[in-house]
């Protein structure tokens, strides 16, 4: 399985990866460069922990091209929440959040991406 994850904060980044990592899958994780080019690849899981229409931009983008991707979207405005229900991706998480939020689900796409193989 491959993922990648979204976000400019360090910390949030080195949590989720190590959230990620201790999972009973074998994991290959990316972590894209943000300087304002973005280039999508298939990946299995997406975690985008981008604020307002940045990380709306990139969940819509990768929701559209690759059908078979779990998103996984974490904001500061609760207000996207709805794009995310109509998008149907797998899970909207505000911040803040708690690392059980994120390890549950988590945990819930990896099972189902595993379902699907």
């Amino acid at each position: 399985m491959n993922a990648i994850i979204y976000t400019y904060d360090n910390l949030e980044y080195e949590s989720i990866r190590d959230l990620v990592s201790s999972l009973d899958v074998p994991v290959e994780l990316a972590r894209p460069q943000l300087d304002g080019h973005k280039i999508y690849e298939r990946y299995d899981l997406v975690i985008v922990c981008l604020k307002g229409a940045e990380g709306m931009e990139v969940v819509m983008e990768y929701n559209q091209r690759f059908k078979n991707t779990e998103l996984i979207w974490i904001s500061d405005d609760e207000y996207f929440a709805g794009v995310a229900m109509r998008a149907h991706i797998h899970d909207f998480i505000v911040r803040p959040y708690e690392i059980s939020d994120i390890k549950r689900s988590v945990g819930e796409a990896v099972s189902k991406l595993r379902a699907n193989m």
